[in-house]
């Protein structure tokens, strides 16, 4: 944890990235950790965001562990964050998919700090995949995208928007030979149905920039597209090892999410194998007009497939045609004569022996001892007519 601004980061920094101070352990700087919640107590610290705490927690009295998100102590007396936090964990539980983290339980501390309970996913979060790996494959990539997107088609169809997907918020765990993509952090989450919510301030962003669609920032109505926007922008990512558009400023990050045309993927990362088909889907989720994406997160998820099954574009590439050996040359033969005579010719002429391909010769290889051994005896000279004349013994 950074002692100057309390941010959180993993085992490997070592000064925090926003003001460079030197990290030290979390059990120094928390004062929560080694403290009771429930049945549980809090053992380290899984991540801190702008409206909580994460802690690794482990049961007192069974083998079980759960992850605890505690409400900042700023915020326990500011009613609409206390309910939003509260959303967060209704609308997890309101879901259930078995591709959205799930929420066991939820109360009040004694200081008066809002928390809830969730389940813990040993895996890793799909942005510290990325930071590691780079672009990720077509198969892995799509594999990720679809369980986030049949995930959310369930959240939306139940009057739920997330409104801040982003790797941050994807943990993906080993399940096999492949991955399970848990989905976290609603505490964004616009239940459109709740009697009691609340709406956004007027000027309020919510979301993260890279990831914000151009409703959302342009302060105009949003509904469930502006989760197809974040997970275009994730695929993208995925594939070309970095969002469409960022920068050292929010001002010029949030002109450009509203303003700029999305780079070609292919231009962004050249390797990147990725079929018409899918690239175009991308770019459809990426439109700037909500009314020129897919209209659900249930067709986005239909065309990906579709669209992973659509045959490739372009020509081919072809495999190069292989060499074939030189056939061996017998000693006396007419063919080993004609090719020592033509040799002796082009040497006459003065021209550099390079002989066709039907001479079963490559003369641009070096010449081997067998291939000369074949030839020899061959014509008056006794040896090879390319080799080099024997050298002067009297001559250095």
């Amino acid at each position: 944890m950074c002692p100057t601004c309390g941010a959180v980061f993993r085992d490997s920094a070592r000064h925090c990235l926003r003001d460079g101070a030197r990290l030290r352990p979390g059990e120094e700087l928390d004062p929560r950790l080694g403290s009771q919640v429930g049945n549980f107590r809090l053992t380290g610290l899984l991540g801190r965001g702008s409206m909580g705490v994460v802690y690794r927690a482990d049961h007192i009295f069974i083998p079980k562990r759960a992850a605890i998100k505690i409400l900042h102590d700023k915020f326990k007396s500011e009613a609409d964050l206390v309910t939003r936090f509260f959303q967060e964990a209704l609308a997890a539980t309101t879901i259930g998919h078995p591709n959205i983290v799930d929420v066991g339980d939820f109360g009040e501390l004694a200081d008066g700090c809002a928390y809830f309970v969730m389940e813990y996913v040993d895996g890793k979060p799909l942005d510290q995949i990325l930071e590691e790996e780079g672009a990720l494959p077509l198969s892995r990539a799509a594999g990720i995208a679809g369980q986030v997107a049949g995930a959310l088609a369930v959240a939306h169809d139940k009057g739920i928007i997330h409104r801040d997907l982003k790797p941050a918020n994807l943990m993906l765990k080993r399940r096999g030979a492949g991955e399970h993509v848990k989905v976290l952090d609603f505490g964004m989450a616009k239940m459109i149905d709740a009697p009691a919510g609340r709406p956004t301030k007027p000027g309020t962003l919510l979301g993260t920039p890279q990831y914000m669609a151009p409703e959302t920032i342009q302060g105009r109505p949003a509904d469930a597209r502006v989760d197809i926007y974040a997970l275009g922008v994730i695929c993208y990512e995925m594939l070309a090892g970095r969002v469409p558009f960022d920068g050292t400023t929010l001002p010029g990050i949030l002109r450009a999410q509203v303003q700029k045309p999305v780079p070609p993927l292919r231009t962004t990362n050249p390797r990147a194998e990725v079929p018409d088909a899918v690239e175009q889907l991308i770019m459809r989720a990426l439109a700037k007009d909500p009314a020129t994406r897919p209209p659900t997160m249930r067709d986005f998820a239909a065309a990906l497939t579709t669209a992973l099954a659509a045959p490739r574009s372009g020509k081919p590439k072809e495999r190069p045609t292989p060499t074939p050996a030189p056939a061996a040359l017998v000693p006396g033969s007419p063919e080993a004569q004609r090719v020592a005579e033509k040799m002796r010719q082009r040497m006459a002429e003065g021209e550099t022996a390079e002989l066709e391909a039907d001479d079963a010769i490559a003369t641009t290889q070096p010449l081997s001892q067998p291939f000369l051994r074949t030839l020899k005896g061959v014509g008056d000279t006794g040896r090879h007519p390319l080799a080099s004349p024997p050298r002067d013994k009297g001559r250095k």
